[in-house]
């Protein structure tokens, strides 16, 4: 994993020792997505054991934030919501309940994605309204994951003059903008496919579900119409 070159950024700042070198003993440095970046040398041990502390961290609090949003589901799941409301607060609920009735299920891994929703709220109203459950898990683990990520290790994908504002050069602040915008479009553009998927799918159960009453019925009917002919040979 490549690590940003920028001055102030904590992990580039304490891991200079430990990254890997070019012929010339200069930190190796090339180009990927946060721009130019060098890569922690995993032969040396003190680098693993650097690193490694970095990703313990990560997998402690990762950890942590799935277990506490399978809780959160389940309290939704099995009918035990005002439990929540005692650890949380009903605000929070009625803001999350709010949220996922306007926009629906497919847009949950959104509301996780961002920093600005009631995630543990949002966690016990998806358990309440019994959404699959794999595709809440999945949501939790893709997108509670980014957010831990984004502050254990301090992801700097934003060059540091374009954040305060100082770069003097219009092209920088336009690829921000330009990216962040994709990103957002992208992001939306699938919560929308989602939705329509979850609507098709809704509507093929409730079809499926009035076929098989409608079977049901049908069969009840005729099983009645077969015990009133025995009954009329028999008076017979």
């Amino acid at each position: 994993a490549g690590i940003k070159m920028q001055d102030g950024y904590d992990v580039y700042e304490q891991g200079k020792p430990f990254f890997c070198k070019d012929k010339d003993g200069n930190n190796f440095i090339a180009g990927v997505w946060p721009g130019d970046s060098v890569f922690p040398d995993f032969l040396n041990k003190d680098a693993r054991n650097f690193f490694g502390a970095n990703y313990k961290t990560f997998l402690l609090c990762f950890s942590g934030v799935i277990i506490s949003s399978i809780l959160m589901d389940f309290l939704g799941r099995f009918g035990l919501k005002k439990v929540f409301e005692k650890i949380i607060g009903a605000e929070d609920l009625e803001k999350a309940e709010n949220l996922i009735n306007k926009y629906g299920k497919g847009y949950i891994p959104l509301f996780y994605l961002f920093p600005l929703f009631p995630d543990d709220a949002i966690c016990c109203v998806v358990g309440s309204l019994k959404v699959n459950f794999r595709y809440h898990l999945f949501s939790i683990i893709l997108c509670r994951g980014v957010g831990v990520a984004t502050i254990v290790f301090g992801v700097a994908l934003i060059p540091e003059d374009v954040q305060n504002f100082t770069s003097t050069d219009p092209w920088e602040y336009i690829q921000v903008i330009t990216v962040a915008a994709f990103w957002v479009i992208v992001a939306f553009y699938l919560a929308t496919k989602a939705n329509k998927f979850f609507e098709k799918y809704k509507e093929k159960k409730d079809i499926n579900k009035k076929t098989i009453s409608n079977i049901k019925g049908n069969r009840i009917r005729q099983n009645q119409k077969k015990k009133g002919k025995m009954i009329v040979r028999k008076k017979k």
